[in-house]
């Protein structure tokens, strides 16, 4: 096995890395994670279960002195109890479950690593390009359907809009957000992606060829 083209790209995935980490985090950070507030907001904003409501606030929003995006869980149970609590003259204050969002750890570093591999054995820039397009698209909804899973669990898991994990289908649910936040499984789908965009089945011959043919 030839080591020269494993350590050029792993040196040119490292570099590529490092440099889109830095753009990320300095750069883009806000535009996406509006993006991807924006898309939550669109898909799980609202009403869910019986009388359960989704309340996605973004950045700079009422509610939200953070950089994060914040969903608030709620129900018109949990309003009633706080309604006669404050009637009683107890001195509570309303305080609904929220999810709190950071964009680089639930999507941001998945963009990034699928970019760099692209990028680290691009040769035909033209498809590498057209790889980059369509796989961020597939995986910015597959990270948004990821946090509205992980949104239904914390909901049923605060039996929240007569939510609850029990059962089957509690039980599916927990198994796929226990899945998807693995950040394993996660770079398993960019690696997964990587592979079916950026190559044809004669690139994989060649690679193949260049690994295992002595010079």
């Amino acid at each position: 096995m030839q080591a020269k083209p494993i350590l050029i790209f792993i040196g040119k995935f490292l570099l590529a890395f490092i440099i889109l980490s830095a753009i990320y985090n300095y750069v883009l950070n806000k535009p996406y994670t509006s993006l991807f507030g924006s898309t939550i907001k669109m898909m799980y904003n609202g009403e869910f279960g019986k009388d359960g409501k989704r309340d996605v606030t973004l950045p700079g929003a009422k509610n939200n002195d953070s950089d994060q995006i914040k969903v608030f869980l709620l129900d018109d149970k949990m309003i009633q109890q706080f309604q006669q609590a404050r009637a009683a003259g107890q001195n509570v204050q309303f305080t609904p479950p929220v999810v709190k969002i950071d964009t680089w750890i639930q999507a941001g570093i998945y963009l990034v690593f699928f970019l760099s591999l692209v990028i680290a054995t691009a040769s035909d820039w033209k498809r590498a390009l057209i790889a980059i397009g369509i796989g961020l698209l597939i995986l910015h909804f597959f990270l948004v359907f990821k946090t509205g899973l992980r949104l239904q669990f914390e909901a049923a898991n605060n039996g929240i809009g007569e939510t609850s994990l029990q059962g089957f289908g509690g039980n599916i649910l927990t198994f796929l957000h226990n899945l998807f936040r693995l950040a394993n499984f996660n770079l398993l789908i960019a690696l997964l992606l990587w592979l079916f965009l950026a190559f044809r089945m004669e690139d994989f011959e060649k690679i193949k060829q260049r690994l295992f043919t002595s010079n």
